[in-house]
């Protein structure tokens, strides 16, 4: 058990450098994901109604 407490407690503060390497390194990449996910959370809860009435009237445009 005190080895694989161990190997877990390594895995993790490797796991957390390697997040805040790949946020340095890749700044506008980690932007877009965040921006991206807040885009479809956004969208998530747009009632569906709303949505169809959206784009029945984008429909009826063309």
């Amino acid at each position: 058990p005190s080895k694989a407490l161990l190997f877990s407690m390594l895995f993790s503060i490797v796991g957390s450098n390697l997040m805040a390497l790949y946020g340095i390194l890749m700044p506008k990449l980690s932007a877009y994901i965040i921006l991206t996910t807040d885009i479809y959370i956004f969208f998530m809860f747009i009632p569906f109604n709303m949505l169809k009435i959206f784009t029945f009237k984008s429909l009826k445009m063309i």
